[in-house]
């Protein structure tokens, strides 16, 4: 049974999903991490990203598709409306499969000195508060992916974050929030070393990244 608190049925998307699955229909591999293989599909001439929940750990482990994709309709239902966060519009825990408005922009990892001179200080200043906000939503990203991929980077929108989840681990709150800073590892640290973390009110949680505050 589908999650009815999601924006869209899945049924809208349920013809076009099968034939990406399947190998019916040849579409742009948008990539793929330990939690997701993602496609761009077009649905009514609107672009979004397919995200299918990997069927293997990498310990080559079995997994649950039906829960990793849960979790991802959990998270998502926590980052609806939040800018700077990307929006999920439906899923299927049966088919293991999310879908997502697709991020327009370059990741973090692929700016250039000119992409980064294109940055604005309130693009900045965005940036650190969204990850404030997924923080205080019990957001969290990809541990694994610390190379800059799971931040989008475009000169209209400014900066998304893309790929994150709900941890279900037996924490505390504080372990739960230096965690979410954590698993932004590398791009929080690029983006604060190159722009500086004088000029921004951040929460105290920052002070675990270490960086060096010089500007460009």
């Amino acid at each position: 049974m589908e999650n009815p608190k999601l924006p869209q049925p899945y049924e809208k998307f349920e013809s076009t999903i099968e034939d990406i699955r399947t190998g019916a229909k040849q579409v742009r591999y948008l990539g793929g991490g330990s939690e997701s293989t993602v496609y761009e599909a077009e649905v009514d001439e609107r672009l979004y990203a397919a995200k299918f929940a990997v069927q293997w750990t990498r310990l080559d482990r079995p997994r649950n598709t039906a829960a990793a994709t849960q979790r991802k309709i959990d998270a998502g239902l926590r980052g609806l409306g939040v800018t700077g966060l990307e929006q999920i519009q439906s899923a299927s825990t049966e088919r293991g499969v999310a879908i997502y408005d697709l991020v327009n922009g370059i990741t973090v990892r692929s700016m250039s000195d000119i992409d980064f001179e294109s940055v604005t200080e309130s693009q900045m200043t965005s940036f650190f508060e969204v990850v404030d906000s997924a923080v205080e939503l019990g957001i969290e990203f990809d541990p694994w992916n610390q190379d800059g991929t799971n931040v989008m980077y475009s000169p209209e929108s400014g900066f998304t974050l893309i790929d994150y989840f709900v941890e279900y681990a037996r924490t505390t709150r504080e372990e739960d929030r230096i965690n979410g800073y954590k698993t932004l590892g590398f791009q929080a640290m690029k983006l604060a070393s190159i722009f500086g973390t004088e000029n921004y009110a951040f929460q105290e949680d920052w002070a675990y990244i270490s960086c060096d505050p010089r500007r460009r």
